[in-house]
C-alpha cells in the first residue's frame, strides 16, 4: 500500500515507528524522518496502523463506516467488511467488476452494484452477514450512486431524475435529481465532521487540542473517518490499514432511529381508495401521497370488536394489509403486529403475517416476537391459513435481518420442522431453516 502518515497529536502520542510498503527499512526510515522534519520539526511521530485487513483487489472507492463496521468495495468483485476493531467479518463476490461505491442504509443493509456496460444496471443488497437479500433490476443505467432512506427505500438516480424503490424494488415514485428530498423524504445524509478533511493525499483534524495531520502516498481511494477517532485507507497493495488519530468517544445510549412518521395518522381525502392505490403502485407514482395512502389503509384494515365479519369487509381488510405490504417501510411493521396480535379471523390475521414479510424488515423484534407466541404457546395455533403465512414470514425476516433474529426465527422454524401433524408446513419450515443456516460461501455469485 505504500502508505506514510506523519501525525501530531497534542493529548497523545504513537510511539515508534512501523515500516509500511515496499520500501527497505533504512529508506523508509529516513523518509519518515526527513518529512517529520519537514512538516513538525520536531514534535512529528509517523502512525502505526492499529489494525490491518487483507482485502481481494484494491479499494475502488472511500470505505463506508456505520453502526461499528467498515465495508470497502474491491477490484475483482469483491466486497469486505471489517468491524472498527479490525475483526474480519464477511466477505461477498460476484463474477466480473463491482461499480465503484457503497450505499449503506439502517437495519445492516448495504447496496452495491455489478459494473455493466454502459453503466450499472442493478442493485444488489447485502445483509448484515454479507448475504445476498434483494436485487432490483433496471432497464436503463443508473447515472450516480444512490442514496438510501430511512426505512429501507433507496433514491436512484437516472439522469436529472431519482426514482424512490422500496427496499424489495416496489416503484414510489420520481422526482428531480438534486432536490434536499424526494416525494417529502429526505436520504440519510453522511456525516459531516466540521474539524476534519480528507483528501487522497491527506486527512487532517483541526479539533482545539487535538490536532492531527496524516500525509497519505498510495492510497486508491478517498480515505474514511468513522466519527470515533480512527482514519481507514486502502492501498496498493490489497490491504485495508486503520489508523487511530484521537481517543474514542465513551459509549452513550443509543439514539431512537429516525423515521418519517409514517406510522402517524392523517385524515386522507375523500378520493382515496383501495383500487386507486393499487393503481398508484402499479404505475410506480405513489410520489407525495404515500402518508395519506398508508393511513386509509391503515384506518381500513384496522381490528374492529365485531366477532363475525361478512365476506366483503374481510376481502377488504386482506387487500388492505396486502397493498401497505407493498408501500413496504418498516414503520407499518407494529400496527400490522398489532393486527396479528388482535384480530380473530383467521384470513386477516394471515394478510397481516404476509405483509410483514414483504416489509421485511423486524427493528425491534416485536414481529418475531408476535410469531413466537402464535406457534410456541402451551396451546399453539392449529390455524393452517396463519401458520403458513408466519412460516413464509419468519423466513423472510430471518434472511434478511441476519444475526439478530436468527435465534428467534430458528425456534420458530425448528419447531414447526419438527411438528407432524401438519406435514405441508413442516416441510415449508425445513426448506427456510435450510436456507437461514446455509454458510455464508454459499450466498457468493
Amino acid at each position: 500500500m505504500r502508505l506514510f502518515f506523519v501525525a501530531f497529536l497534542k493529548k497523545r502520542t504513537v510511539p515508534g515507528w512501523r515500516r509500511i510498503g515496499l520500501l527497505p527499512k533504512p529508506l523508509c526510515f529516513l523518509l519518515f524522518v526527513l518529512l517529520a522534519e519537514a512538516v513538525f520539526p520536531q514534535t512529528s511521530i509517523p502512525a502505526i496502523p492499529v489494525w490491518r485487513g487483507a482485502l481481494g483487489g484494491v479499494v475502488l472507492c472511500q470505505p463506508s463506516c456505520r453502526d461499528g463496521v467498515v465495508i470497502a468495495v474491491c477490484d475483482g468483485g469483491f466486497v469486505r467488511a471489517f468491524s472498527y476493531g479490525g475483526r474480519d467479518l464477511w466477505t461477498y463476490r460476484i463474477r466480473g467488476r463491482l461499480a465503484p461505491f457503497v450505499t449503506r442504509g439502517p437495519d445492516g443493509i448495504s447496496w452495491v452494484a455489478p459494473e455493466e456496460a454502459g453503466g450499472p444496471k442493478s442493485l444488489i443488497a447485502l445483509n448484515r452477514v454479507g448475504r445476498k437479500v434483494s436485487e432490483i433490476r433496471f432497464d436503463r443505467p443508473f447515472t450516480a450512486p444512490p442514496e438510501a432512506g430511512l426505512d429501507g427505500r433507496v433514491f436512484v438516480p437516472f439522469g436529472d431524475t431519482v426514482v424512490t424503490y422500496t427496499f424489495s424494488g416496489q416503484k414510489l415514485g420520481e422526482s428531480k435529481a438534486g432536490e434536499s428530498a424526494y416525494n417529502g423524504f429526505a436520504p440519510i445524509r453522511p456525516p459531516i465532521y466540521p474539524d476534519i478533511t480528507l483528501t487522497m493525499t491527506r486527512a487532517e483534524g483541526r479539533e482545539p487540542g487535538n490536532e492531527w495531520l496524516l500525509d497519505i502516498m498510495g492510497a486508491t481511494a478517498l480515505p474514511a473517518y468513522n466519527g470515533d477517532g480512527l482514519v481507514i485507507a486502502g492501498g496498493e497493495n490489497w490491504v485495508l490499514a486503520a489508523y487511530r488519530v484521537k481517543d474514542p468517544e465513551p459509549p452513550s445510549a443509543p439514539k431512537p432511529p429516525e423515521t418519517y412518521g409514517l406510522a402517524k395518522w392523517t385524515s386522507p381525502p375523500e378520493w382515496v381508495s383501495r383500487e386507486g392505490i393499487a393503481a398508484a403502485l402499479d404505475q410506480g407514482n405513489v410520489g407525495d401521497n404515500e402518508r395519506i395512502f398508508a393511513s386509509f389503509l391503515m384506518e381500513d384494515s384496522r381490528v374492529t370488536p365485531t366477532l363475525k365479519l361478512p365476506a366483503i369487509t374481510i376481502a377488504g381488510r386482506v387487500e388492505a394489509l396486502a397493498l401497505l405490504g407493498r408501500l413496504g417501510s418498516p414503520e407499518y411493521v407494529p400496527f400490522l403486529v398489532d393486527v396479528l396480535n388482535r384480530e380473530s379471523n383467521s384470513f386477516i390475521k394471515a394478510a397481516a403475517a404476509r405483509a410483514i414479510g414483504a416489509i421485511g424488515i423486524d427493528r425491534d423484534g416485536k414481529a418475531l416476537n408476535a410469531f413466537i407466541r402464535k406457534v410456541l404457546p402451551v396451546f399453539p395455533t392449529s390455524d393452517t391459513v396463519v401458520l403458513n403465512a408466519i412460516v413464509e414470514a419468519v423466513g423472510t425476516l430471518s434472511i434478511i435481518n441476519g444475526p439478530p433474529v436468527y435465534d428467534r426465527g430458528a425456534v420458530i422454524l425448528g419447531t414447526l420442522s419438527t411438528q407432524q401433524t401438519f406435514p405441508s408446513i413442516q416441510k415449508q419450515a425445513a426448506s427456510w431453516l435450510a436456507r437461514m443456516l446455509e454458510p455464508p460461501a454459499m450466498n457468493n455469485e
